[in-house]
C-alpha cells in the first residue's frame, strides 16, 4: 500500500481552545489524510508563545509572529516589539510576521491603532527579511498603500475571500494567495470561484485557518462544526475540480509554494 501524498496545511490556530479540546484526534486525523505539515498562526503575543511551549509535536510545524488587527491596541504592540527582536533573531520556527493587517469590517479596534501595528510589523519583516502572512477586510485601498509604503512583496493573503482585481493586486506585488473552505461555500463563494480561474498555480497555499471557514460542502459534517488540518485534502479537490487539473498538481503546487514563501524545505 502506497504512502498518502503529503499536505501542509498553511494556517492553523493551534493555540484555539475548539481545538485544544479536540487536539489528539485531530493531530491522528490530519496524518491519517496525509497532513503532516502544519503553520500555526500567532494573532497575539500570547498565540506565539502558545505555539512555543506547547506545540503539536507529532507535526512538521512552524509559527508565525504577529499581532491580528482585531488584537493591534497600543499595549499589545509595545509588548509584541518588546520580544520581537529576540525572537525573530533566534527562532529557526518562524517563518513569518503576523497575522498582520487591516480589518475595517468589524474595527474591534481603532483606524490608528490598526495602521499603527501594522506597518510596524511591515518594518519588523523588511528588517528581518520574513514573509508577511497577511489579513485585510473591507480595507482594500490603505492596506495596498501600506503595502507599496514598505515596498513588500513576499507574504501571503490569507484566507482569501475577494474577487479577481483584489487577487491580481495581490499576484502584480509577488504574493501568494491562500485558499480555505471559504471556497467550498456555496452561500459566499461567488467571487472567489470566479476569481479562481486567475489564480496561477504558482501563486496558491492550501490552508484551512482552523477552526474557523470550515468547507460547508464536507460529507459527513463533521459533528464538532470546526475545520480541521485533516480538511486540506477536501480543499485542494475542490481546486482541482473548478480548475479543472488534477489532485496531485494542486497538491505539489501548494507544497513547492509552501516550501519557497517560508524557506520551508521537506
Amino acid at each position: 500500500m502506497q504512502p498518502k501524498a503529503s499536505f501542509t496545511d498553511a494556517g492553523v490556530n493551534w493555540s484555539n481552545p475548539r481545538l485544544q479540546k479536540r487536539r489528539e484526534a485531530m493531530i491522528d486525523s490530519a496524518r491519517q489524510s496525509g497532513v503532516d505539515r502544519w503553520l500555526c498562526i500567532a494573532t497575539e503575543l500570547s498565540d506565539y508563545l502558545f505555539n512555543q511551549s506547547s506545540p503539536p509535536n507529532e507535526i512538521n510545524w512552524r509559527t508565525t509572529f504577529g499581532l491580528h488587527p482585531h488584537y493591534a491596541s497600543e499595549e499589545a504592540l509595545v509588548a509584541l516589539i518588546s520580544r520581537a527582536h529576540e525572537a525573530l533573531a533566534t527562532n529557526q520556527r518562524i517563518c513569518a510576521v503576523g497575522e498582520t493587517g487591516l480589518d475595517f469590517a468589524r474595527m474591534l479596534q481603532s483606524k490608528t491603532d490598526q495602521l499603527k501595528a501594522f506597518e510596524a510589523q511591515l518594518e519588523l519583516a523588511k528588517s528581518f527579511q520574513l514573509p508577511v502572512y497577511l489579513h485585510q477586510r473591507e480595507a482594500h485601498k490603505t492596506f495596498e498603500q501600506c503595502l507599496e509604503k514598505f515596498e513588500i512583496t513576499t507574504g501571503i493573503a490569507h484566507c482569501f475571500t475577494e474577487g479577481r482585481s483584489e487577487m491580481q493586486s495581490y499576484l502584480d506585488r509577488g504574493l501568494y494567495i491562500g485558499i480555505t473552505g471559504w471556497l467550498c461555500d456555496e452561500r459566499r463563494n461567488q467571487a472567489l470561484v470566479e476569481a479562481l480561474n486567475y489564480l496561477p498555480l504558482d501563486r496558491l497555499i492550501l490552508e484551512t485557518d482552523a477552526p474557523y471557514l470550515i468547507a460547508r460542502d464536507l460529507r459527513p459534517k463533521p459533528k464538532s462544526g470546526c475545520a480541521m488540518p485533516s480538511h486540506i485534502p477536501h480543499i485542494a479537490a475542490t481546486v482541482a475540480r473548478l480548475k479543472n487539473v488534477p489532485l496531485e498538481t494542486v497538491r505539489s503546487a501548494s507544497e513547492a509554494n509552501v516550501n519557497a514563501l517560508f524557506n520551508w524545505p521537506r
